[in-house]
């Protein structure tokens, strides 16, 4: 195909290029990247040491129950994303960092009751919350470059994505065989709902600043 980029000449080459964000984009994407970070630090721990939590809940040794819970916070996480497509990206990602509190909240109560319904249901919710603060804060942030400079900025996003994803996620492993699944469970979603009041405190301040620039420009 074509290269389509600006810029980027017409043979295949090569071309490394640094991990960047724009001077005047630094306090919005300070912002807008600690969705990211919730978000990365819920799935990296869904990942690692969710389907083990389902298992303990469910008092099951049937591996696919496991996977199955993976599967319904991914298959949540696409249905948002697919409901919200159209809607603009900071309302997008407002609804998705409260998707995340109200299943955070549900994790928390499930682990507190050893419910496993309670939990399952608490997996959807999470993960509808997780697929619209993906969207809609990496759209945003995507739109905080010009189209020559967005693979640096994309770069930028994704170091703190999978950073968020792999730290926490092996912390959270490591203290597992310290003081148990249950536990470290708790803590890590209490903690992960800190960030996550954070980010949406910071960015419905930052959509009030952005729609009173749009009404005085």
């Amino acid at each position: 195909m074509r290269e389509s980029a600006p810029g980027a000449g017409g043979r295949f080459r090569g071309v490394p290029h640094r991990i960047h964000v724009p001077a005047g984009a630094r306090g919005r994407f300070t912002v807008l990247v600690l969705t990211i970070v919730a978000v990365w630090s819920v799935g990296g721990f869904y990942l690692s040491l969710g389907p083990h939590l389902a298992l303990s809940l469910l008092e099951s040794t049937n591996y696919l129950v496991g996977g199955a819970t993976v599967a319904l916070l991914a298959g949540a996480a696409t249905v948002a994303q697919l409901m919200l497509g159209r809607t603009e990206a900071l309302r997008t990602a407002v609804l998705g960092l409260a998707g995340l509190l109200a299943g955070l909240g549900l994790v928390l109560l499930a682990l507190g009751i050893g419910s496993a319904a309670v939990f399952l249901v608490a997996t959807a919710v999470l993960g509808g919350g997780w697929g619209a603060a993906f969207l809609g804060s990496f759209r945003a942030l995507s739109a905080l470059a010009d189209p020559a400079h967005r693979g640096e900025l994309t770069a930028a996003v994704y170091v703190f994505a999978y950073l968020a994803m792999s730290v926490p996620a092996v912390l959270a492993g490591m203290l597992t065989n310290i003081h148990g699944l249950h536990r470290t469970s708790v803590g890590f979603m209490a903690a992960v709902a800190g960030v996550c009041a954070l980010a949406l405190l910071a960015t419905l301040r930052l959509a009030a600043r952005t729609r009173a620039e749009g009404s005085t420009a």
